[in-house]
């Protein structure tokens, strides 16, 4: 519950708002949005939408639960009779029944997103740790200095 929260948290500070577009939503899931409308008419996109004038939009909601791989919306998929192809003949796209895997490679764009963060993260830590040991370096050394280096009388 607690992922859900700060998955939550970071898509609203992300985008300002309760709803993303599908260009946005492309940048959260390796789904463009030219498949996610593809998707969305073959009523197989697993993300609930909401159409407004030729506009479409998702609640961040609904994204964080499919990101978190909970129960987002059931779609039906329509039965379909195997496909038998005959040798040398190529299946249609009609033809074809292809299983969605969508979620999986839409779970691991997540992770990988969230690997590269963690690496930007972790390279501003090394940053931040070696200019506050350089400079706390150079002001001991010019407290130090300043003593030392300094000839007393004329020169």
């Amino acid at each position: 519950m607690e992922a859900k929260k700060d998955l939550l948290e970071y898509l609203e500070t992300k985008y300002g708002k309760k709803f993303i577009t599908p260009k946005q939503l492309s940048q959260e899931i390796p789904v463009s949005s030219k498949q996610q409308s593809l998707l969305r008419k073959k009523e197989l996109f697993p993300i609930k939408h909401k159409n407004i004038g030729k506009n479409v939009f998702y609640s961040i909601y609904s994204v964080a639960s499919f990101m978190l791989d909970e129960e987002v919306q059931e779609v039906e998929k329509p039965k379909s009779k195997p496909v038998v192809a005959e040798v040398g003949k190529h299946p249609s796209k009609k033809e074809a029944n292809i299983e969605d895997l969508s979620h999986i490679f839409n779970m691991k764009g997540f992770v990988s997103k969230l690997e590269q963060q963690r690496d930007t993260i972790e390279n501003l830590i090394l940053f931040f740790n070696s200019k506050i040991a350089h400079d706390e370096l150079q002001l001991d050394l010019s407290s130090n200095g300043s003593d030392k280096s300094r000839p007393k009388g004329k020169v």
